[in-house]
């Protein structure tokens, strides 16, 4: 029991404290110095202080040089159409831009024979002349059916002359001579229909004396409404 006593100085128990402490959680610093020559210090679990201010930024690094460009990639799809965009206001340099409705001239032209505005349904002019063949032949002028145009010479100043698929009944029209109006003379045209489209037509000068019958060949024109 005395020689427990005797080993139990100072130092030892203030070492023992320590550890307790530190093994219960807490914190202390213990420093204990003995009549001998030993010390002993026991620091265990300290609170660490406030931490300090934060040190300025680093400089920042080059920029490094710019890579060379990828190459090109394939042409995509072509997308949907998009949907039509309204239309324009009208021209304001033309006067009539909205009358027509967008519509061209050629649109307004009847070409059909069923038209009842008036249009001109036939018309061709007939160069006329003793050469003229006397079986059908192909002339110029306008067929409302969009088929051909036939004439031939009967007789001096005898001509028919058929619209092709043309259902008109009725014709009119003159000689169609040049010259001043002082040479101008008198002529007498007929017409006469021979079925649709079809029209027999006498061309007669009756103040010419060179011909017996005053039936004599110059060019006409002939039309149909």
């Amino acid at each position: 029991m005395r020689r427990i006593r005797t080993s139990m100085s100072y130092g030892n128990v203030a070492a023992m404290l320590a550890l307790v402490l530190a093994v219960g959680g807490g914190g202390a610093a213990v420093a204990a110095t003995s009549g001998n020559s030993h010390a002993r210090a026991a620091t265990t679990n300290l609170n660490r202080g406030p931490r300090g201010p934060q040190g300025p930024r680093g400089p920042r690094g080059f920029k490094g040089d710019r890579g060379p460009a990828g190459p090109k990639g394939a042409t995509g799809p072509t997308g949907p159409k998009g949907d039509t965009g309204p239309a324009g206001a009208p021209n304001p340099n033309a006067l009539n831009s909205n009358a027509l409705g967008g519509i061209p001239a050629s649109g307004f032209t009847q070409t059909n024979c069923d038209s009842q505005s008036g249009a001109i349904k036939d018309w061709a002019i007939i160069p006329a002349g003793t050469g003229f063949p006397n079986t059908f032949t192909a002339v110029n002028g306008y067929n409302c059916s969009g088929q051909g145009i036939e004439a031939k010479r009967v007789s001096a100043g005898d001509y028919v002359v058929q619209f092709v698929g043309s259902p008109v009944t009725l014709a009119a029209g003159n000689v169609n001579v040049g010259g001043s109006l002082a040479n101008v003379q008198v002529w007498i045209v007929s017409f006469i229909n021979e079925g649709p489209g079809l029209f027999e037509v006498t061309t007669y000068d009756p103040f010419n004396t060179t011909v017996q019958t005053h039936f004599d060949d110059e060019p006409f024109l002939i039309l149909s409404p």
